[in-house]
């Protein structure tokens, strides 16, 4: 395992309420959170194929750094000529004073879907596109292309994912929902994080 990087990861089969099956968090010594990241992911899916959810419904921004992070994001994925799409979401924004909820309305966002192979995955200018505020990792060799991934429902993206990982990068924190052993992912990551 890399030492540099501070590392706990916690399985959630006792916490009433949890999203997740297991949660890492993570900080790096020498590097900054998003290499930590970057590391983490690489190591969970080893040579597998990677669908990454890019939802302004999950960002922990307002509405204006959302729209220009996407629109970097865009000028990135077409620079590198990669297949992505993009689809409309509405969600409820909710304003609140003092921790006292005054207003909720609904927002149009976006939700950008792009599909890396392990050669993408590994080029440096790919991942360093990938926002901090929250993103959704699908991992799988069952998808080899985009198309297949959108037609199928959540419940089949995720039957035929070996992994799923909602990533907060600002945050160091992960929620994975895996069928594997906390005693797998330990292997995993230390297996592969050298």
């Amino acid at each position: 395992m890399d030492k540099s990087l501070k590392l706990k990861i916690s399985e959630n089969k006792k916490v009433k309420g949890a999203i997740s099956d297991f949660t890492i968090s993570y900080s790096s010594k020498t590097q900054n959170n998003k290499s930590a990241s970057n590391k983490i992911i690489s190591a969970l899916k080893g040579n597998e194929n990677i669908i990454i959810e890019i939802d302004s419904s999950l960002m922990t921004l307002d509405e204006d750094k959302k729209n220009y992070l996407l629109g970097r994001l865009t000028a990135v994925l077409e620079k590198m000529s990669l297949n992505y799409i993009i689809n409309k979401v509405h969600y409820d924004k909710k304003r609140s004073f003092l921790s006292v909820p005054i207003e909720s309305k609904k927002v149009e966002g976006l939700k950008i879907c792009v599909f890396a192979d392990d050669n993408i995955w590994r080029n440096e200018e790919f991942t360093d596109m990938i926002p901090e505020y929250g993103v959704r990792y699908y991992i799988s060799g069952g998808f080899n292309d985009l198309e297949t991934f959108m037609r199928e429902d959540d419940e089949e993206r995720i039957n035929k994912c070996s992994m799923v990982i909602f990533d907060h990068i600002i945050l160091g924190s992960m929620g994975i929902n895996t069928s594997k052993s906390l005693a797998e992912l330990n292997s995993m990551l230390d297996k592969n994080m050298l």
